[in-house]
């Protein structure tokens, strides 16, 4: 390391003691620059960036890279936002030396609003919630459309249509669990007539009896367990027979067309994650009976402490940490 770095790291060191006596020159390798905010600060240094390299390979000089260089924050909350406009912009390659909180991913919503369904005994806004992360579509849908993004967008029209005759006829609760049909009344008051809702009926029974048949039977089982061990193998069968895993595995596959390797990983480390706290509750506790209280509080709290960890795709590209 070269003796300015040194000097310079005894600088911010010593100073914060307020004894610092500076012995060794800075000025080749220290520039103090002044921006109006951080948005017009990290647009300076890109392009200062983006100078050094394209200088670096003019005849003479020794060749800079990218991966050669890395810029030092002790706030990334306030530039990181930038950094993917600022450095695209100006095509750059980065890396975000980043992890996110694992709680942001919609596995864990998926499950928060599961729980909330029982819970609160299916509010209507818990409901739409759930239906709304996608993780679960109907198997019959998917089934009938066989390629999972047209069943998808089939999926998200019923559920908006569905939302819209839920919120109109105030169905919550047993509305949601009992075996009878929905039906259906609208009124023009316009023509002073009852519109024809038999298509809208057929729609939204079919995606609430497959939520009561899917969801709805899910809670009985687990209720039914006589030991941890027996409920997590039910959590487990459960969400394998709605598609969890393959609809992670769908979203997996379609960032990687993208090109977005680590929203791809981020499914894979999530899924895995969960695999690994349900090993874990098994372990500990996998001879007595929880309460569904207690599995929430615990899936929860693990989440908070899990991170989805980024590695870098190219060892071309730009690195930023803090």
């Amino acid at each position: 390391m070269s003796a300015s770095y040194l000097e310079l790291e005894r600088c911010f060191r010593q100073t914060n003691h307020g004894r610092y006596e500076q012995a060794g020159a800075l000025s080749d390798h220290v520039e103090i620059w002044k921006a109006e905010n951080p948005e017009e600060e990290l647009r300076q240094v890109a392009t200062e960036i983006r100078r050094l390299v394209s200088l670096s390979f003019t005849k003479g000089n020794k060749p800079l890279y990218y991966r050669d260089i890395q810029l030092l924050t002790l706030n990334p909350e306030l530039y990181y936002s930038f950094i993917p406009s600022i450095f695209e912009e100006l095509d750059i390659p980065f890396y975000l030396d980043e992890d996110r909180q694992m709680k942001q991913h919609p596995l864990v919503e998926f499950i928060q609003a599961l729980f909330a369904l029982d819970n609160y005994y299916y509010r209507t806004s818990d409901v739409f919630r759930f239906l709304r992360t996608e993780l679960y579509i109907p198997k019959q849908l998917q089934e009938d459309t066989q390629d999972w993004q047209k069943a998808r967008d089939k999926y998200r029209w019923i559920v908006d249509i569905t939302e819209n005759q839920a919120l109109a006829h105030n169905f919550h609760g047993a509305d949601w669990t009992r075996e009878q049909d929905w039906r259906l009344f609208n009124f023009d008051f316009e023509k002073e007539e009852l519109i024809d809702t038999e298509n809208t009926e057929v729609l939204t029974n079919q995606l609430r009896n497959n939520f009561r048949n899917d969801i709805v039977s899910f809670f009985i089982s687990l209720k039914a367990a006589d030991t941890t061990k027996e409920a997590i193998i039910i959590f487990y069968q459960f969400l394998q027979k709605i598609g969890v895993e393959q609809q992670l595995i769908y979203w997996r596959e379609q960032e990687i067309v993208w090109g977005n390797l680590e929203q791809a990983r981020d499914h894979e480390q999530t899924w895995a994650s969960l695999m690994d706290l349900l090993d874990e509750l098994v372990e500990i506790y996998g001879k007595i009976l929880l309460t569904l209280t207690f599995l929430r509080k615990y899936y929860l709290a693990g989440w908070k402490i899990l991170h989805l960890v980024k590695f870098p795709r190219l060892l071309t590209k730009y690195k930023l940490t803090h």
